[in-house]
């Protein structure tokens, strides 16, 4: 098997897998079990998820295991596991994950088209 047989990917596809259709190589979603990652970014203690809360329900309901992913302030990589995904009471959106047994980080957005934010007030 050459590497021309396989699908051009990008940093889009992240958490694709290869799968054969039809005899030939092709990307596709997990059918679930896989992970989902959410990398966020983070602008002093704003985190702003890149992905939809439609895009994570989506992948939650498919049976994947959601994981947010974030650098902290010293450039290291973070993931954290979705906790909890619905609705508040005002039907806002709401996304949590564990940062630590006492803490977690709650990203919340108005539609499923946006993207979840969590702003620390202090």
């Amino acid at each position: 098997m050459s590497g021309s047989n396989l699908p051009a990917v990008t940093s889009d596809d992240n958490g694709d897998v290869l799968t054969v259709v039809e005899g030939a190589w092709a990307k596709a979603a997990p059918s679930g079990g896989g992970a989902f990652y959410v990398d966020m970014t983070v602008e002093g203690r704003t985190y702003t998820s890149e992905k939809t809360y439609q895009e994570i329900e989506d992948a939650y309901n498919a049976g994947s295991v959601v994981i947010g992913r974030y650098q902290n302030s010293y450039e290291q990589d973070v993931l954290v596991p979705l906790a909890k995904i619905g609705y508040d009471s005002d039907q806002s959106a709401y996304c949590t994950y564990f940062i630590s047994a006492e803490i977690e980080l709650y990203l919340i957005c108005l539609t499923k088209t946006d993207y979840p934010t969590y702003e620390e007030f202090i």
